[in-house]
């Protein structure tokens, strides 16, 4: 076999190694965006980032579920962010089936 089939061959398999690694790590960063912020948690947040004599802003929307409440605001900023890392490598995990399958093409 020459050496560059072999070194195309090794090329595929590494696309499709890293897609298969970048799809598992979207499918979990996904899902870990799906919990809720409890807003107990909040409430420690903003107190922890107040500045020194400043009382913080404890403001917020508050959805009780099953007993428990979450707190609307925080739980959406933090969806937003692991969604948004979850489609980063999305994109990764396509991008590299699409490289895969334009270098089969030739």
């Amino acid at each position: 076999m020459p050496d560059f089939v072999f070194e195309m061959y090794l090329w595929r398999v590494v696309l499709n190694a890293l897609s298969i690694l970048f799809g598992i790590i979207s499918a979990v960063l996904w899902w870990y965006g799906t919990r809720n912020v409890s807003y107990e948690n909040e409430i420690a947040r903003r107190k922890k980032l107040a500045k020194p004599g400043n009382k913080p802003n404890l403001a917020g929307i508050t959805i009780t579920d099953g007993g428990e409440s979450y707190e609307l605001i925080a739980t959406l900023r933090s969806q937003a962010r692991w969604n948004r890392l979850g489609a980063g490598f999305a994109m990764a995990a396509v991008a590299c089936q699409a490289i895969q399958n334009i270098w089969a093409l030739t």
